[in-house]
């Protein structure tokens, strides 16, 4: 059985206003169904939207998401994965 892995990446996280234009440029193709899942159960900021993409591309995605940050004292985008359907886990 080939294992299916999902990507999701934290919608409060892409709300702050320095990730809004870079967030949309790279996700309004990859969230057409705008399917949102509760990755961080018991948070309130815990929401996050799923990348409707091939796991490479999901990957790139979120690695461009977070290059701009590494510098800067911002948080980097929280984002996570799921094998198979189970549990959603942060992305290191």
């Amino acid at each position: 059985m080939t294992e299916q892995i999902e990507y999701a990446v934290n919608l409060a996280d892409l709300s702050r206003s320095e990730m809004q234009f870079i967030a949309g440029i790279l996700l309004g193709p990859v969230i057409k169904g705008r399917n949102c899942v509760d990755a961080e159960p018991g948070r309130a900021d815990g929401a996050a939207v799923v990348l409707e993409c091939e796991q490479e591309r999901a990957e790139a995605i979120i690695d461009t998401l977070r290059t701009g940050f590494k510098a800067r004292a911002w948080p980097k985008p929280r984002a996570y994965k799921s094998k198979n359907g189970g549990k959603w886990r942060r992305v290191p």
